[in-house]
């Protein structure tokens, strides 16, 4: 009788498998939700920089010019006090978010949205980056980690930089019990 291996093991969804969710901080997505602010420039603050049981990367606790908070992935290279820019008049500066269409080619971005206003959904985890290849009116396209390439609405926003935590995988766990 064989033994089930351990992608078997994960599907099940069992206990050990699962992300501690309660102890989430909240949704990780871009402020914005409608068309209509998304046109507009909003400034913001990063307060601190937490991490987020369950997820690789850090994030960071941003306030926003209109007294909101929210949650962001962290790029590499990013402090607190820094200030965060979203929207389509923002400088193309690491940790700024902007639709495909106002970026250059050949930058690195992460947390691309799938469609417009969905406050992202490509390109998450630590150490991640996807690169911006071609633009044109009607599409853009994106080569992801993977090596694939994938065209999205010009309109859909990324975060300028490389996702911060990039060398979580490099830490040896020296024991199992480490590893448990």
């Amino acid at each position: 009788m064989g033994k089930k291996i351990l992608v078997q093991r994960r599907g099940r969804g069992g206990r050990q498998f699962r992300a501690p969710s309660h102890k989430s901080m909240g949704e990780v997505k871009y402020i914005n939700k409608t068309s209509d602010e998304a046109k507009n420039t909003i400034t913001g603050t990063i307060k601190d920089l937490h991490h987020d049981p369950g997820r690789g990367a850090p994030i960071a606790l941003v306030k926003y010019q209109d007294k909101k908070t929210g949650l962001l992935l962290v790029p590499e290279g990013v402090a607190v006090g820094q200030t965060v820019i979203i929207g389509p008049e923002a400088p193309v500066a690491i940790g700024n978010v902007l639709p495909l269409n106002n970026i250059p080619e050949g930058t690195p971005i992460f947390n691309i949205e799938g469609r417009p206003l969905d406050g992202g959904k490509f390109v998450r985890t630590s150490g991640a980056y996807a690169t911006l290849m071609s633009i044109d009116e009607q599409k853009a396209t994106v080569k992801l980690p993977s090596g694939s390439l994938k065209t999205f609405n010009p309109l859909c926003r990324a975060t300028i930089g490389i996702v911060a935590g990039g060398g979580r995988p490099e830490k040896p766990f020296v024991k199992a019990g480490t590893k448990y």
